[in-house]
C-alpha cells in the first residue's frame, strides 16, 4: 500500500534510520516504516488502549490493541511496545504480543 498522509505523519515521529520490530518482523528505514504504518496501523484500523506505562531509558507501554488483524485474530490483543527515543524521536520500536 502507498503510504497515506496519516502514515507519513506517523512516520515523522521516527528518527532517520529507525527500526521497528513487529512480532519478529523487522521494518528498517523511513520509507519502510511509513509503508508499515499505512498497512499495519492505519490499514488495519489499529487502536491501542493503554494499560500500563513504565518510564526510563527504554519506555515500555503495555496496551490492548484492537483492529482487523491478519489471520482473523480477534482483539483486544495485549501487546508490549518498547521505545528507544533519540533526540525526541523514536529510534527503535519493538512490539510483541503478550499472549
Amino acid at each position: 500500500m502507498v503510504p497515506t498522509r496519516r502514515a507519513a505523519a506517523g512516520a515523522r515521529h521516527f528518527a532517520p534510520g529507525a527500526v521497528v520490530t513487529d512480532d519478529g518482523i523487522v521494518i528498517d528505514g523511513s520509507s519502510a516504516i511509513a509503508t508499515w504504518i499505512a498497512d499495519d496501523v492505519v490499514g488495519m484500523g489499529l487502536t491501542l488502549d493503554p494499560v500500563e506505562l513504565t518510564g526510563g531509558v527504554v519506555p515500555v507501554l503495555v496496551a490492548d490493541g484492537d483492529g482487523e488483524f491478519a489471520g482473523g485474530v480477534r482483539g483486544p490483543l495485549p501487546v508490549e511496545l518498547r521505545f528507544t527515543p533519540v533526540g525526541g524521536r523514536i529510534a527503535r520500536l519493538d512490539i510483541r504480543p503478550l499472549r
